[in-house]
């Protein structure tokens, strides 16, 4: 049996902004429970990251559900996260999210291509990942015409949102993940 998988797997994004050239800041829901749903008490979360999707060697652990990695040099960054139990069993690794880190300081935030909210689309979303995808779970709906972030979330088949302000949901439940994405356009 695989060991990886009796832990559920963080479901990690990248925050939409850095005033600071060669950062990358990742943030994440915790992991409260095994995939049998039974709780698991967590004692790190690692870091993965590197140039290559497939080649992230670099390990980073970290306390909390968000971390800052600095000095990154110009190119496109890759980026997954673990959570680690008290026993030291390691989920499997996140989807892997990226940046591409360039060598000046960024503009101040803006929307990317004035991308809103449109009234067709307004349901929020938290990202889960299962042993094999990752899965898109509604946790409310985005007013029409709310900004979205500069921070794309993709999986294996393409965009999948773009992160909304968590302040801008309207909830339709008691969970209110710190990761919440919207399909957004022009």
């Amino acid at each position: 049996m695989d060991r990886k998988r009796w832990i559920a797997a963080v479901a990690v994004a990248l925050l939409p902004f850095s005033t600071l050239a060669g950062t990358a800041t990742l943030s994440w829901a915790p992991v409260t429970e095994r995939t049998d749903g039974t709780p698991v008490t967590i004692t790190e979360y690692r870091i993965y990251y590197g140039t290559g999707p497939e080649t992230l060697t670099a390990v980073q652990p970290v306390q909390g559900t968000s971390y800052t990695l600095e000095g990154l040099s110009e190119a496109t960054w890759y980026f997954a996260a673990t959570a680690v139990d008290d026993a030291g069993l390691e989920s499997a690794k996140s989807t892997v999210v990226s940046k591409k880190i360039v060598g000046t300081v960024v503009p101040p935030p803006g929307t990317p291509g004035g991308l809103t909210v449109q009234e067709d689309a307004r349901t929020a979303y938290t990202l889960v990942q299962s042993a094999d995808r990752l899965v898109l779970v509604p946790v409310g709906t985005v007013p029409a015409g709310t900004p979205c972030e500069d921070t794309v979330v993709r999986d294996a088949n393409g965009v999948v949102g773009y992160l909304v302000p968590r302040a801008s949901v309207e909830w339709s439940g008691s969970v209110r993940p710190q990761v919440v994405v919207a399909p957004c356009s022009n």
